[in-house]
């Protein structure tokens, strides 16, 4: 599949993913994972690096519709600290959403070659020109920051090694 339609595909799974609720973002995370194992299982390792990451984000989204969103307490009539169940269901619906858009921006990294991506974004831009920016100098400068990072990950991981006591930490 051409990197464009590829990157195309993505921007509409995350507009498709910021309006929908329920059954949508189950079957949009079932095909995301459907595609992972079309493509390689392998991939999922970096993906799983890119959640872990993201754990903070996630208890902040989880605290926040959780226990604010306005709705029926989830036990009984209990006091107003106890999550509700429209949050359980809200926050559960974006933590999925969030889920499902980060292993496809993964699966879109791994099998999408460098060149490909800059390419893509390099035709994405053109009408930008129209508006009298430059978007030849976008596309280059995505590719060194693309760059930058990948070099900052390999300085990263040659100086600070992971030792047995650190990799089993929670934090």
């Amino acid at each position: 599949m051409h990197p464009v339609i590829r990157v195309i595909s993505l921007i509409v799974l995350g507009s498709a993913m910021a309006l929908s609720q329920g059954r949508a973002v189950l079957f949009a995370t079932a095909l995301v994972l459907a595609l992972y194992v079309a493509t390689s299982t392998t991939h999922l390792t970096p993906a799983l690096k890119m959640l872990r990451r993201m754990r903070w984000l996630f208890v902040s989204i989880v605290g926040f519709y959780f226990w604010f969103t306005p709705g029926e307490p989830l036990w009984g009539n209990a006091s107003t600290w106890l999550p509700s169940v429209e949050g359980l269901q809200q926050g559960g619906a974006r933590l999925a959403a969030l889920v499902t858009l980060v292993l496809a921006v993964n699966l879109l990294l791994q099998t999408t070659p460098r060149d490909a991506m800059v390419s893509a974004g390099l035709w994405l831009t053109q009408p930008l020109r129209w508006l009298g920016c430059a978007h030849e100098r976008l596309a280059v400068r995505l590719t060194l920051v693309l760059e930058a990072v990948r070099e900052v990950q390999s300085l990263y991981a040659a100086a600070a090694p992971v030792s047995p006591s650190k990799a089993g930490s929670a934090c």
